[in-house]
């Protein structure tokens, strides 16, 4: 009987065994990933550990720095560098056109606001060189007080629409507009006149923020010469 049941026995841990044959397969199998899964859990404390450290030393240096403020200029005229190998010839038709008309818009309008008129002349500005024959005559303009929109802030209105903007040859380009007037708390009605420009332009580049904001294509205008056509 003992002799049958050591036999039994030493048949359920014998290698031909269905248990032992599974178990030796699943340690061929999976045997190596139990080992790494082990090796895995070490070395994750590890680096538990060692970020750790890092963190109390890296809260140790930071806390004992000094961090002096200091202030940065920056070059607010960067885009008018871009500008400075601009040609009008360069331009498109369309954009000369729409620059040249605002400045008509800007010379020969009465606005019924005092502001707006000095944000108009601001911008005009913009389009002249210092004392250039147009610089001078924009200037005379506005000193006569028979001619000077200030003049006329709060009594007359006067708006301008400009009907073309003509390329006459070389630098010169012919611009025509009517000009309505209109009194202020006067019943009469409002006197509409035909006006025809020439006006000298040329490029070149701003020469402060605000010229730049006004005047981004660096288009000038060197002389203007106005002929009054007649009423409409």
């Amino acid at each position: 009987m003992r002799k049958r049941l050591n036999d039994h026995i030493g048949s359920e841990v014998d290698g031909s065994s269905p248990y032992a044959l599974a178990h030796s397969v699943w340690q061929d199998r999976h045997g190596s990933y139990e080992t790494l899964a082990q090796q895995a859990k070490v070395w994750a404390a590890i680096g538990t550990i060692a970020l750790c450290a890092a963190s109390y030393a890296l809260v140790s240096v930071i806390s004992q720095r000094e961090f002096v403020p200091f202030m940065v200029q920056t070059d607010q005229l960067i885009p008018q560098r871009a500008l400075a190998g601009a040609s009008v010839s360069n331009f498109p038709d369309g954009v000369v056109r729409r620059e040249l008309a605002t400045f008509i818009e800007r010379l020969r309008s009465i606005p019924v606001d005092r502001d707006v008129l000095r944000r108009d002349v601001a911008r005009l500005i913009s389009f002249l060189r210092n004392s250039s024959p147009a610089d001078r005559k924009v200037r005379e303009y506005f000193e006569d007080q028979a001619t000077s929109p200030n003049t006329f802030v709060g009594k007359v209105m006067r708006w301008v629409d400009v009907t073309s903007v003509v390329y006459k040859g070389g630098d010169s380009w012919v611009i025509e507009w009517t000009e309505t007037i209109e009194r202020l708390g006067a019943s009469a009605e409002p006197v509409v006149g035909l006006y025809q420009a020439t006006l000298v332009v040329g490029e070149g580049v701003p020469q402060d923020k605000d010229a730049l904001a006004s005047n981004p294509f660096g288009l000038f205008v060197q002389d203007y010469s106005i002929t009054y056509i007649g009423a409409k």
